[in-house]
């Protein structure tokens, strides 16, 4: 996914967006590969069902019947901060694995719809449901499992994902389930010879709400790459549309009028009317980059891992630390702080910062950058940055009082990160 983030522009400029987050803080514990700091993902086995028949422009009535089907809703129940359980809602989009006799498929979804783990479920429609809460909703679509960071359960698992591409990858297995391949529809990617168009027709379907599966809305295509900001994301390459886009919707399909797949929805503008975002199949101007390029590099590592460990993105790092929560009484709301409360083990911090650290400033000076820390949420911005523009072999510095002496160090990126680690052991690299 190196390709995703080469264009460089200033940091001033860029729009910060709004995006919908599943229940999940910013500093999750990591699993670090320094066997693979420099690896490359190998994805050259790893195909995705292109559109090979005659192309034909169809309706939007049509291209709709031909796709919707292919794009489920996902519910996410997780453990809040207060130890409470939490539900939140995505959408994911089915494609094929290209074995037309086995029972498995791929979901794929945005990163931040599954990111906070725990119990998943995945709602695929049939031919008569159109909403999971009617009485006749087929219970037999509906397919779970259990993610977490040491072991995966049920029919759902997670084969990877990654905070910078904001895409993850399920695997939906429905041996035993009752329904048969055939009674599962899946996306198709355009031909290579495509390129879609500004000003081009376009529709998503996703779960906005939590409520409503299956919703269709309709737009162009706005702008082919957009550099902008996202919350908790950070700074990517990403396709405008005026297609309506609401919470829930993260992770369904963008598609054209071939009933081709080519965006999943991610982020929208909580200022701006019309102006929305999805990542797109591909980019414009390079071979690699957009969903395509993130997939096949997460299904292709964690093949190489057998199915021990979840995939991972070339060259994706964490700063590997949790920080203090704190209760705000005026807004009555939970917020993060700028204080340590645990460094992960063998990760990017460890042996630099420690536990009751207070960070007060993020800098880096290949980057001309700098940024004053107050609060957690001036730490998850700075982040944001450094992750867009920092790979691994790259460093940057941190401010902090310790005991009340202030300190200078760092942080120099060595790890490899990975969703979290299944406790398997990782194999060493070998050559």
């Amino acid at each position: 996914m190196k390709k995703l983030f080469v264009r460089i522009t200033s940091i001033i400029a860029l729009l910060v967006l709004s995006i919908s987050i599943s229940g999940c803080w910013l500093f999750t514990p990591q699993a670090f590969v320094p066997e693979y700091p420099d690896s490359v993902a190998v994805s050259k086995d790893v195909i995705l069902d292109k559109n090979t028949t005659d192309r034909v422009l169809m309706s939007r009535v049509d291209a709709v019947s031909k796709v919707e089907r292919s794009v489920v809703a996902i519910k996410m129940e997780y453990q809040t901060v207060t130890s409470e359980t939490g539900t939140s809602w995505g959408s994911g989009v089915i494609i094929d694995n290209g074995n037309n006799t086995d029972n498995v498929f791929y979901v794929i979804t945005c990163h931040h719809v599954v990111d906070s783990k725990g119990n998943i479920s995945v709602y695929v429609p049939d031919m008569n449901s159109r909403n999971y809460n009617d009485d006749d909703y087929n219970d037999k679509f509906k397919f779970t499992g259990a993610i977490s960071s040491s072991s995966q359960t049920g029919e759902v698992t997670l084969i990877g994902g990654d905070k910078l591409a904001d895409i993850a990858v399920l695997k939906l297995d429905i041996t035993g389930s009752g329904v048969s391949k055939d009674q599962i529809i899946c996306s198709v990617l355009p031909p290579e010879s495509y390129s879609i168009k500004r000003g081009e027709d376009v529709f998503a379907i996703g779960n906005p709400g939590g409520s409503l599966p299956m919703t269709v809305s309709a737009g162009v295509v706005s702008y082919l790459d957009r550099f902008v900001g996202i919350n908790s994301v950070g700074y990517m390459t990403v396709m405008q549309i005026d297609v309506q886009i609401n919470h829930g919707n993260s992770g369904g399909g963008l598609f054209n009028l071939y009933g081709e797949l080519v965006a999943i929805t991610s982020a929208g503008s909580e200022t701006l009317d019309g102006v929305n975002y999805a990542i797109p199949y591909k980019l414009t101007y390079s071979e690699d980059g957009g969903f395509v390029d993130a997939i096949t590099q997460l299904i292709g590592t964690y093949q190489n891992f057998e199915g021990k460990n979840f995939g991972y993105i070339s060259g994706s790092w964490e700063m590997g630390i949790s920080v203090q929560v704190a209760f705000d009484n005026a807004s009555g709301q939970y917020y993060q702080t700028n204080v340590i409360s645990s460094v992960i083990e063998n990760n990017n911090s460890y042996g630099v910062l420690k536990e009751g650290d207070k960070i007060v400033r993020i800098s880096c000076s290949s980057l001309d950058y700098s940024k004053q820390i107050s609060t957690g949420s001036d730490l998850s911005d700075a982040l944001c940055v450094l992750r867009t523009y920092l790979r691994l072999g790259d460093s940057f510095n941190v401010t902090f009082y310790r005991d009340n002496v202030k300190y200078e160090r760092q942080i120099y990126l060595s790890k490899q990160s990975i969703f979290c680690n299944t406790g398997y052991n990782i194999p060493e690299q070998t050559n």
